[in-house]
């Protein structure tokens, strides 16, 4: 029979008192996860305090959760869940039954984990507002009576309730690869987990960094499979148009964006191979030269131009695709490649636009998985 000294709105959570063993514990979605039923209430000033932070180790992030009583810890656990939504004082929700018993001096939040340390310090300093003769020989106590008996919590009761919140954090905000390289925590290339949108929706998940190659800090993103080489379309003649179905990358595309958005940077190498597949230069028509160079889209949907020598694009001042090496010029029935260098935090791209596609003989695909896109 818990009775909540703070409860979320929605009925789900509070931390809260047990009338029936004296314990103190903590209640998600009807689980208690954390409880103590050997500290004595006993109409006793107590310093309660409730910690959830996450902590980086072995390349993951892991959740904890600590409860303190009187800076001492009485319980822990990993297995927590949280959320926003109004915090209620002194009850769960408006059920009946739900009301705690007694007073309290002050509630305080912090959006920064407590060490052991400021916890001892805030309970040493604790001032507790009531009449003198509350307090035996020093010890922090409550006079029996002094709890409502319609067991509703009134101004009267919450004396001196404070919502303190600081701006700084000592969480690492592990958003992205570079975000690890920067808080001093990386043990060299290899699987991380990292947390893009923070407190949004998105779970952390793993990913792999490059911390050594040009600066570090990379996250990759990577494709399921490979472009396969081959005829594509073979119908009505050359046309300009996009692959019918994108490809596909490991991780899914909110994800995606979302490290996007904690990105400042990114790239990636499109190598299309090609057997008479025209990808950017057609040296046979002098007057036309560009007409069959490829199209880029990107995950965000956005397109680059095509069928023209020049990509740059005034409406995207920050996408910048360079040809490295143009085999497929040639185009001839030997297997050669078209490579282009892509800078832009819109990588990777999941299609391409061809024109030179009409032919039976017209063959192009890429080697997309081992060429993914890297941002940072």
């Amino acid at each position: 029979s818990y009775k909540a000294l703070i409860g979320g709105s929605s009925g789900n959570f509070f931390i809260g008192k047990n009338d029936k063993t004296s314990g103190i514990g903590v209640q998600d979605s009807e689980f208690k996860i954390i409880s103590s039923t050997s500290d004595a209430w006993n109409g006793e000033w107590h310093f309660l305090c409730f910690v959830s932070y996450e902590s980086y180790e072995n390349n993951k992030i892991i959740k904890k959760n600590k409860l303190f009583v009187d800076a001492t810890q009485i319980g822990s656990t990993t297995n927590f869940s949280g959320g926003t939504g109004d915090i209620y004082i002194a009850h769960e929700n408006e059920s009946d039954g739900y009301y705690f018993k007694g007073l309290i001096d002050e509630v305080k939040f912090y959006n920064k984990e407590l060490n052991e340390t400021e916890i001892k310090t805030l309970f040493d300093s604790s001032a507790i507002n009531c009449d003198p003769d509350c307090y035996e020989a020093g010890k922090k106590s409550v006079k029996r009576g002094d709890y409502n008996d319609n067991e509703k919590i009134d101004l009267g009761d919450a004396i001196g309730i404070l919502q303190e919140l600081t701006t700084s954090s000592t969480k690492y905000q592990l958003t992205s690869c570079k975000a690890i390289l920067d808080n001093g925590i990386s043990k060299g290339d290899g699987i991380y987990t990292i947390d893009p949108d923070g407190q949004g929706n998105i779970e952390p998940f793993d990913v792999f960094c490059d911390m050594s190659s040009d600066g570090g800090g990379w996250t990759k993103i990577e494709y399921k499979m490979d472009l396969e080489l081959k005829n594509h379309f073979n119908d009505e003649g050359d046309k300009s148009r996009y692959l019918s179905n994108n490809f596909e990358t490991v991780l899914s595309t909110d994800k995606i964006l979302a490290i996007q958005k904690v990105s400042t940077e990114g790239k990636q190498q499109y190598v299309g191979e090609c057997k008479n597949v025209i990808h950017y230069l057609y040296e046979a028509a002098e007057t036309d030269k560009y007409r069959h160079a490829f199209g880029y889209k990107f995950i965000d949907n956005t397109e680059s131009f095509s069928q023209r020598q020049d990509y740059t694009d005034p409406n995207n001042p920050n996408l910048i695709i360079q040809v490295l090496e143009d085999g497929c010029k040639e185009n001839d029935d030997v297997l050669r490649s078209t490579s282009v260098m892509i800078k832009s935090v819109k990588v990777p791209l999941i299609n391409v636009k061809s024109s030179d596609n009409g032919d039976s003989t017209d063959e192009f695909g890429s080697q997309l998985t081992k060429n993914p896109a890297w941002l940072r």
